[in-house]
Formats: C-alpha cells, sequence, structure tokens
C-alpha cells in the first residue's frame, strides 16, 4: 500500500459508483490490503498534502459531496476514530483529473463537473433562453410560478421508443438568478397568486432586506381603483 495506490482506488470508486460516492474507509483498506489504522495514518498525509477529503458522519451525508470540503483539521480529527462504514475518502480535483478521460461525459457538461469532483450542490446559472425549446415543445410539461419552475417531459413519450433517450428530460426545479446589479431593490420579491385572494399584500416587507429572500406570499402589488360612478370591485395586478 502507498499512496499513489490509495488514490487511485478511491478515484476508480468515485468514479464508478451511482451517484459520485466517497469510499468508506473500511472499503478503501479491504481493497488495498491493509487495516483502517494503516489506511489512515497514510491518509493524514494526503490530507496535508491537499490530495484527498475525509467526510465524516456529522456531514450529513458523507456518501455525497454535498456542499464543500471541511478544513483539514476537522478531517483530521475525522480520522482520529473514524467509522468504517461512514467515514468516506474523496480524491480532490487535482489529483483527480488524471483519472478523467477527456471525452467521458463530453455531452453532458454538468455531469463531468460532478466527475471531476465538483461540489454536487454548488451552484450553477444557465440563460433562460436555453428553457425556451422545452415551453415551446408540446411534448414537455413546463410550469413557471414566477418564482421556480419545472420540465419533465409528457408520460406518454416518456414511455415512447420514438423520442430518443438524451431528449426524455427531467428539470425537478428551476429557480432565477440576478446579478449584482439588481440585488439592492428595497422589495422582497414574491407577490404571485399562491395566496388567498383577500390578502392584496401591497407592499409586504417583513424588515428583510436581503436581496435573495422570496416568498410567494411577500411582495409588491398595484391595486388599481375604479373610476367614480362605477361599483366594479378593485382588482390587484400582479
Amino acid at each position: 500500500m502507498d499512496k499513489p495506490s490509495v488514490i487511485k482506488t478511491a478515484a476508480e470508486f468515485y468514479l464508478q459508483s451511482p451517484d459520485f460516492n466517497g469510499i468508506p474507509i473500511g472499503d478503501l483498506a479491504h481493497r488495498v490490503d491493509a487495516t483502517c489504522d494503516q489506511v489512515s495514518e497514510l491518509l493524514r498525509q494526503l490530507v496535508h498534502d491537499d490530495e484527498i477529503t475525509v467526510l465524516g458522519a456529522s456531514s450529513g451525508n458523507s456518501h455525497i459531496l454535498r456542499t464543500g470540503i471541511p478544513d483539514n483539521t476537522r478531517q483530521l480529527e475525522t480520522l482520529e476514530s473514524p467509522d468504517i462504514h461512514h467515514t468516506c475518502i474523496y480524491v480532490r480535483p487535482d489529483a483527480l483529473a488524471e483519472f478523467v478521460a477527456d471525452d467521458l461525459y463530453a455531452a453532458e457538461p454538468y455531469k463531468r463537473e460532478l466527475a471531476l469532483g465538483a461540489v454536487q450542490l454548488s451552484f450553477r446559472a444557465f440563460d433562460l433562453m436555453v428553457l425556451e425549446h422545452y415551453r415551446n415543445d408540446p411534448r414537455y410539461r413546463y410550469q413557471n410560478s414566477d418564482i421556480d419552475g419545472r420540465i419533465c417531459i409528457s408520460d406518454d413519450y416518456y414511455e415512447s421508443t420514438d423520442m430518443a433517450e438524451s431528449d426524455k428530460v427531467l428539470l425537478q426545479t428551476f429557480g432565477f438568478a440576478y446579478d449584482d446589479d439588481m440585488n439592492l431593490r428595497p422589495v422582497c420579491r414574491g407577490g404571485n397568486y399562491f395566496d388567498v385572494p383577500g390578502n392584496a399584500r401591497c407592499a409586504v416587507r417583513l424588515g428583510l432586506k436581503s436581496p435573495s429572500y422570496s416568498d410567494s406570499r411577500d411582495g409588491f402589488r398595484i391595486c388599481l381603483g375604479v373610476p367614480r360612478g362605477e361599483t366594479s370591485a378593485i382588482r390587484a395586478v400582479p
């Protein structure tokens, strides 16, 4: 057992796993024919060299790299008393790139990023024009509440053999992002049709100033009155 064999074993496990999973330390020790204590000692060196990441059970789900890499001190603490089933090892992106072929997931850019070690819940944005094709295609169900939305292929076409598998798209949820030039708006974004009709919600602020806050019940609406002499009900324009 040496550093290259440990890195190779962890990288191959990650790339062959169903969800880009880290390898549990017990499994790693078995594959390199060593004890957990021996592997832990070598992993400490690799943590210092910034070549691997160690996630423990306290991370919530150590079997995927969800939100980021803990600092080295925390990783070393995890190795003091590792759980053989739930202390998982990941190869850092710089070292992992050696094991990722140039054409791997070439047509799936986000999946390729995961293969190269990207954090699974990292932020990604794309131009909304990408969605136009699906919105105009009757084979897809497109929903948009002005706050978030989703796209999925209809059942009939999902089960059809005439449609390419690559076109059977599901985007479970998408939201809307704003650049720095639009982040200073004082009114919380929202105020669409999701709340009860009796609440006009002319301008609900709730003392919240964060530009990232949004809620379907809170926001800004314009109420149009009726001319004198008319008895029509006041209508709210979202």
